[in-house]
């Protein structure tokens, strides 16, 4: 059930700057970028699994990360996204080698004058990167069987473009989250939205509320929080049906779930000028009497 709890956390989260106004109390959160702006981050990504509230396995990942504006139009911003890539689970003796040999990861896509993503604009370079290192770290997997096995699964995961592409944007789409958004204080915003699985073609309903918690006049600085979650509370068959079509095979452990639930939480702290300073995002998917806690960070530096 272990490995399955980590699919299902996986598969669960694949379906889913700024002027403070002091007379109305409220923030219109949109950037203020121009062309040959460059932002740094540190990029960190945590994760636990509880059960019956014992930590039991953690994981860290830290990668950096460079925002880049390559263009800024009337009606538009292009953004590059830039990454060292993850090589955690290489040995360290094979990790230069590997870095070398793919470089860092790099995601073009374009915004909304408000900063909401709109379209990924080199899909194909990405795909290119992800088949390089399916295949480098394939060489790092010591028995054939094995090796040819973790090939397979990945192909059929980034074979698929609509599953590339949703797996390659959430980390985006979460960095943009609250663009576009006028929010009052002590008044939430709700809403709903349509999120399709690319791999079974089900339509899933989301309930969203995002709210302005505080803003510094002395430091122009606001913190907004956000969450997100189905409106449907047991999401286990979709996650079963889409896992199976996967590995195409059946999944029967995954028959014996009673209770299943997840929400998403987002904190950010944004300058006036619509510079993200600080965000977290910690995604929580209880499973009978196991759970995983998935947080993902981005710290300016």
């Amino acid at each position: 059930m272990k490995f399955f709890l980590t699919l299902i956390f996986t598969l669960t989260t694949l379906f889913i700057q700024a002027q403070y106004n002091k007379e109305y109390e409220f923030v219109d959160v949109i950037p203020h970028w121009q062309k040959g702006d460059v932002f740094r981050y540190t990029q960190i990504e945590n994760e636990y699994q509880i059960v019956k509230k014992d930590t039991l396995n953690k994981k860290n990942k830290q990668f950096d990360l460079v925002v880049s504006i390559l263009d800024s139009t009337k009606n538009s911003y292009t953004v590059e996204w830039k990454m060292t890539p993850d090589f955690s689970q290489i040995p360290v003796s094979l990790q230069e080698d590997f870095k070398t040999k793919l470089g860092s990861q790099r995601f073009v896509y374009r915004t909304s004058e408000n900063g909401v993503f709109e379209d990924l604009l080199n899909f194909d370079e990405i795909v290119s990167y992800n088949k390089k290192l399916v295949e480098i770290m394939g060489e790092s997997i010591p028995k054939e069987m094995d090796r040819d096995a973790f090939k397979a699964a990945l192909e059929k995961v980034f074979g698929n473009e609509e599953v590339t592409a949703q797996l390659i944007t959430s980390k985006i789409n979460t960095f943009h989250l609250f663009f576009g958004h006028k929010i009052k204080k002590n008044k939430s915003s709700n809403s709903k939205f349509e999120s399709v699985n690319p791999v079974t073609k089900n339509k899933i309903i989301y309930n969203r509320m995002i709210e302005l918690e505080n803003y510094s006049e002395e430091d122009q600085v606001y913190t907004l929080y956000g969450e997100t979650f189905p409106v449907e509370k047991n999401l286990i068959d979709e996650i079963k049906s889409t896992l199976e079509t996967i590995i195409s095979k059946q999944v029967k452990d995954m028959d014996k779930i009673r209770n299943f639930d997840y929400i998403s939480k987002v904190f950010q702290a944004s300058h006036d000028s619509g510079i993200i300073i600080y965000q977290m995002k910690r995604d929580f998917i209880e499973v009978d009497d196991q759970e995983i806690i998935k947080e993902l960070e981005f710290v300016l530096k």
